[in-house]
């Protein structure tokens, strides 16, 4: 049986009707096809977006995937009103509105077209945001032909500039790399000319930045306690939220963005979520104590605990720019208060102190969002939240 078209967005682009729905001629294992439908003089043409998914799943769609599929909205949209006004509309246009690259094309363009060629909507997103800084750095896009050791280092001296960390500028880097590969594969760029080192006597090519082990990534809890001393001392909103992530076991900035206050957290001192970096492999639910700690986080940052409303009401607004700029003011923050740390050690770090602090390992598995490991889950059952309370006030 055919799923029904059902619109997630719609829009009118100088009127041209678009809506995102899904192409119901076509059925797969997860789903159909979801498209960008675009309407206009009783005709119309399916712009594929390159996902699929069920009814059931595109109604309740969120996150990292509503990001990436409002991107490609846009983008589609953006196309059709500067068409219809120049007079070059067509539906066989809007299908192609994303141009292939060419030779003369711009990085920005190229890393716009790769992007078009991913499925991951974490990953679309990390090529949006490469675009953005490719074009904040160079007005023209930079020309394909211009594309040297000496401009990518001025994409990184711009991101340095600007608070972001080597994890930030290996993640850019690593698309616009993706990206010249594919038009080193098509043609379009000469090899000869490939800015990135391939091996070590490529002394004037562009290593990507080497961050510290995963292992290494988190500190003591005399180093923890010295960063709360320094939030309450400034009430550093994001020092709060690396400290908040810490505290919950590691919840991600983007699990905090849109976060609400529930009646289980204000009446029952309870927090519960989905982590979204897995939610597509697992919907595993987390459940932590709220601490007397959190309590006078909050406390400090000046938020009421309220059922219903936002618990971070500075992150509320576009998700994907919030969630690229709580991560840079955190470690600019960090930095300004001479901890030279990111987000990752919030989550590493409670790894690591709560098992030096002899909090059972199951415990630290299930705060974390992880599946027991071995045989002991076929035995050991979830962890009650008034058993993990007194584990949780031992964290500061």
């Amino acid at each position: 049986m055919k799923e029904k078209q059902i619109a997630l967005m719609a829009s009118n682009a100088n009127g041209v009707k678009l809506s995102l729905t899904f192409d119901n001629r076509y059925e797969s294992k997860s789903g159909y096809p979801v498209v960008v439908r675009v309407y206009k003089d009783r005709k119309w043409a399916y712009v594929p977006t390159g996902f699929s998914m069920t009814a059931s799943d595109f109604k309740k769609c969120g996150g990292e995937t509503l990001s990436a599929l409002e991107s490609k909205f846009n983008t589609i949209k953006e196309w059709c009103t500067r068409s219809v006004s120049d007079g070059t509309f067509s539906l066989k246009g809007a299908k192609e509105c994303v141009k292939a690259p060419s030779a003369t094309s711009t990085l920005a363009e190229l890393v716009d077209f790769k992007k078009q060629t991913i499925t991951s909507s974490s990953t679309m997103m990390t090529y949006d945001y490469t675009k953005k800084i490719v074009e904040s750095v160079f007005s023209d896009g930079l020309p394909i032909q211009d594309i040297s050791p000496d401009s990518l280092k001025k994409i990184i001296d711009y991101m340095r500039k600007h608070g972001k960390s080597d994890a930030t500028i290996t993640i850019t880097l690593s698309d616009i790399k993706a990206s010249l590969n594919y038009a080193i594969y098509k043609g379009l760029f000469d090899e000869k000319q490939y800015p990135f080192k391939r091996n070590v006597w490529e002394c004037d090519k562009i290593a990507l930045p080497k961050s510290p082990k995963r292992s290494d990534r988190y500190i003591t809890i005399d180093e923890m306690k010295n960063i709360w001393d320094v939030f309450l001392d400034t009430g550093d909103k994001w020092i709060g939220l690396f400290l908040f992530s810490y505290l919950t076991g590691g919840m991600n900035v983007a699990d905090m963005i849109g976060m609400r206050f529930s009646r289980e957290w204000v009446v029952n001192k309870t927090i519960r979520w989905t982590r979204k970096k897995t939610e597509h492999k697992t919907a595993n639910t987390i459940v932590v104590p709220v601490s007397s700690h959190i309590d006078k986080l909050l406390e400090r940052m000046g938020i009421e605990q309220k059922e219903g409303e936002l618990v971070f009401k500075f992150l509320d607004g576009d998700y994907f720019n919030k969630k690229i700029q709580a991560s840079s003011m955190i470690v600019r923050s960090m930095k300004k208060h001479g901890f030279n740390i990111t987000m990752t050690y919030a989550r590493h770090s409670f790894a690591t102190i709560a098992t030096k602090s002899k909090m059972p390992a199951s415990m630290v598995e299930q705060a974390m969002g992880h599946s027991l490991s071995g045989v002991s889950s076929h035995y050991i059952g979830s962890w009650d939240i008034d058993e993990m309370r007194p584990y949780f006030e031992k964290l500061l």
